[in-house]
């Protein structure tokens, strides 16, 4: 009767640790080793103040998303630049922007840590919609809106020229995107840091609502 119930016993053992290790297995996990967030995604790029460009092309929720650090200087571009472009039929993504940087693409509105979207919004605040790009103008990839934000330059390497107003000039700031989804707005934030260069870092997305960092 020992023997039967210790037999038993390991073989519950063994298949409780199977399981386990099989279920572990099947959830993705990031470098650290935690699972990462269904709903987080990756950009990790960084501006070079060499001529050329940072890029990431990503799917969030079934949209293809373009993400743009690039340096340049020439006849018909001259200065930095960055982008967010996407695809599809209509233009569908919009930015939150201080009413004061509208007419401007020299200011990127950028936020700090623990900003509830939409709840902290106030009259300083608009969306603006996504620029549609001109036919012969498309990206490769068929991307055809564009947030564009950008400095000007004389000719020749840009030294000295200061990159883009509105990041915090050390520590992490916040971009915010939106969607509509059904009747409702799916809400973006995009966590930068500008310590040393700008880094476009990680994102997040959520139904209804977020807060910047969470």
């Amino acid at each position: 009767m020992e023997k039967t119930n210790i037999f038993k016993t390991l073989t519950t053992i063994v298949i409780v640790t199977f399981t386990s290790i099989f279920i572990t297995g099947c959830i993705p996990t990031t470098p650290s080793g935690n699972p990462t967030p269904s709903n987080q995604f990756d950009i990790y790029i960084t501006h070079t103040n060499n001529y050329g460009e940072s890029k990431k092309i990503i799917i969030i929720d079934g949209d293809s998303i373009k993400f743009r650090l690039s340096y340049g200087w020439g006849n018909w571009v001259s200065g930095k630049q960055f982008l967010i472009n996407t695809t599809g039929t209509s233009s569908t993504f919009e930015i939150l922007t201080k009413n004061s940087f509208i007419d401007s693409s020299y200011y990127i509105t950028t936020v700090s840590a623990n900003f509830n979207i939409p709840n902290d919004i106030d009259n300083s605040y608009s969306w603006i919609t996504q620029n549609p790009i001109k036919p012969e103008w498309y990206e490769y990839n068929n991307f055809n809106f564009s947030f564009y934000f950008h400095t000007e330059g004389g000719a020749g390497p840009l030294n000295g020229i200061p990159l883009f107003s509105g990041f915090q000039s050390n520590g992490d700031s916040y971009i915010i995107l939106r969607k509509l989804k059904g009747s409702s707005y799916q809400y973006y934030w995009i966590k930068t840091n500008n310590s040393n260069a700008l880094t476009i870092l990680i994102g997040k997305y959520q139904l209804n609502s977020i807060i910047t960092g969470q």
